[in-house]
Order: C-alpha cells, then structure tokens, then sequence
C-alpha cells in the first residue's frame, strides 16, 4: 500500500478537514450566541424573580400592617362599645339619681303627711279627752226631771 498521495487529494482532504472545521466553528459560534442569548435570559429571569421577591415582601408588609390595622380597628370597635356601653350606664345612673330624688321627695312628704297626721291623732285624743271631761261633768251637773223647770 502506497502512500504517495499528490498535491489534487491532499488539497481534497485538507479542504474537507477545512469545511469540517468551519462547520465546527460555526456550529461553536452558534452554540457560543445560544449561550449569551441564554444568559442574557437568565438575568432578564433573576431580574423578574427580584421584582417579584421585592413585591412579595412589599405585599407581606401590607398585609401585616392591614393585619395590625384590623387589629387595632377592632380595638377601637370594641372601645367604642365599651364607651357606649359607659354611656349607657352613665345615663341608667342618672334616671336612678333621678328616680332616688323623686323617692327622697316622696319620703318628705310622707313624713310631712305623717307629722301631720300624729299632730291630727294627738287634736283628736286632746278633743276626746276634752269631749270625755266635759261629757262626764255634764253627767254630773244634769238635772234630774224633778227638778226641770218648765218654760209655759
């Protein structure tokens, strides 16, 4: 077997090694841009997937402080009703205060009543026993039909 080979198939074999070597190089070359074009998307991708961690953490902080806020509305809400409810007492004491005069007043009056009446009761024991007295002695002093004169 001979290896003499000329100048045409040399030249063949190397131009075929050439074009493998081109398509080699361009394929790298392609490979080389899919590569920048993929990391390119991968910022653009790390770059949304930052955004949305930052707007996730901004929503989670406004759900806490909308959280914290209900809190403290509900607070309120119940302050507002421990007031009314204050209120409401306050306005219950003043129809007792109210009502505890009106009895106070009540009780004068029936003690005003009730002097009245025992000074009555002692007038009418002193009349009876005024009545009594003179009732007794008119017993004594009256004369008897003997000794009525008769008026013609």
């Amino acid at each position: 077997f001979e290896l003499e080979l000329d100048m045409t198939q040399i030249g063949l074999i190397l131009n075929s090694y050439k074009v493998t070597s081109d398509m080699y190089l361009r394929q790298i070359s392609e490979l080389e841009c899919e590569w920048e074009r993929s990391e390119i998307e991968v910022s653009e991708r790390t770059k949304e997937v930052n955004e949305l961690e930052s707007e996730i953490e901004s929503i989670t902080r406004r759900v806490q402080f909308a959280q914290v806020e209900y809190g403290i509305l509900e607070l309120i809400g119940r302050l507002k009703d421990v007031n009314t409810v204050e209120n409401e007492c306050q306005h219950v004491q003043v129809q007792i205060d109210e009502l505890n005069e009106k009895i106070r007043m009540e009780n004068e009056k029936s003690a005003q009543v009730n002097s009245v009446f025992g000074l009555v009761q002692n007038a009418l024991k002193e009349a009876d026993a005024i009545l009594n007295t003179t009732s007794s002695q008119a017993n004594h002093k009256v004369p008897s039909k003997d000794h009525m004169e008769i008026d013609p």
